[in-house]
């Protein structure tokens, strides 16, 4: 019975700030925390990724999501300044292996390195 059971955990992003930021922006990015679901999706589908944030982040207008080449986000939903959906399509052809998963509100960027994995549809 447990040897069918598959344990899934949130991948957390980790803040990616550019230039000369503020001691209280560093403690910001540091107490905030981004979590993606699924981690994982095959060649030719959608789905859904499911974005949560331990702190308020997202932004209704202009919040982004990229998760690299042969990955087409069709539509980003900001639900709350802690949660949002992006609805993904996967490319038949796309590269096989982990990518990362950038996000970008406001003015503020997060990336989760090797956030995503694209497996084979077969």
């Amino acid at each position: 019975m447990f040897a069918q059971m598959v344990f899934v955990m949130p991948l957390l992003f980790s803040s990616c700030t550019g230039g000369d930021a503020s001691k209280e922006d560093a403690a910001d990015s540091q107490s905030s925390a981004l979590t993606s679901y699924p981690p994982v999706g095959g060649q030719g589908i959608a789905l859904e990724l499911e974005l949560d944030a331990s702190n308020s982040f997202f932004s209704f207008a202009g919040t982004t999501v990229e998760l690299g080449e042969g990955i087409v986000v069709t539509e980003v939903v900001v639900d709350d300044g802690w949660n949002a959906r992006a609805k993904i399509m996967i490319d038949d052809t796309a590269s096989l292996g982990a990518r990362d998963v950038v996000v970008s509100s406001g003015s503020s960027g997060y990336t989760i390195p090797s956030g995503f994995e694209v497996l084979s549809d077969s």
